[in-house]
């Protein structure tokens, strides 16, 4: 049974349901009834804030408090800041607060306190692995969001674009042998009586190696 479809008149029992007047009151508290249990449903908002319009999530977060709320944001955004927003005022002024709102604005991100990356107390860093969402315009909206969340004595210092790519690299090695000679003929001897040429005095060789790589 629905309310929204209740009828009255099946409610009541069978020697009521011979009387005409009995069937015509129950026929005219159906239609009241049907209406009022379709306007109830209008009272409960977190359970159905994919249906709200721009108009009554603005008018929810002012109702709420969500003082971290931004009329400019989309409306994916918006119904996103409002339902965590408890979750958020019970972590206010902690790391999880601050993810909460990260992942509002850059989708999955990691929040790293200063001791994670050895960085200056008091600090804390963002890392973004999809770099699809970082732009100019989220950067100075996330900075908006963080002053109300995060600690008044916490810094954000940076905001790291993590880029994740494959590459294939090739290595190879050549050996190459190499003898260099070095001959010093000291005194040369032509002779024009004999076709053949005789080379006097001292020969020095000498054996060079080298190996090179690449």
């Amino acid at each position: 049974m629905k309310l929204q479809t209740l009828s009255v008149r099946d409610l009541l029992p069978i020697f009521m349901r011979r009387d005409e007047f009995d069937c015509a009151l129950a026929d005219a508290l159906s239609k009241p009834l049907q209406t009022f249990a379709r306007e109830c449903r209008k009272l409960s908002t977190f359970d159905a804030l994919d249906a709200l319009s721009e108009e009554e999530l603005d008018a929810l977060a002012e109702e709420l408090n969500v003082f971290w709320y931004d009329k400019t944001n989309g409306l994916t955004e918006k119904r996103a800041l409002i339902a965590q927003s408890d979750l958020v005022y019970m972590r206010l002024g902690s790391k999880a607060a601050v993810k909460s709102v990260v992942d509002v604005v850059f989708g999955n991100a990691t929040v790293e306190e200063f001791w994670d990356y050895g960085g200056r107390p008091h600090y804390f860093r963002i890392r973004v692995e999809n770099i699809a969402d970082l732009n100019d315009e989220k950067e100075a909206k996330l900075i908006r969001l963080l002053d109300y969340v995060k600690r008044k004595s916490q810094w954000l210092e940076m905001i790291v674009a993590v880029i994740l790519a494959r590459v294939d690299i090739h290595a190879g090695c050549i050996l190459a042998y190499h003898l260099a000679y070095t001959v010093r003929v000291d005194t040369w001897q032509d002779n024009p009586t004999t076709p053949a040429a005789r080379a006097g005095g001292s020969a020095e060789i000498t054996n060079a190696e080298s190996i090179t790589q690449a």
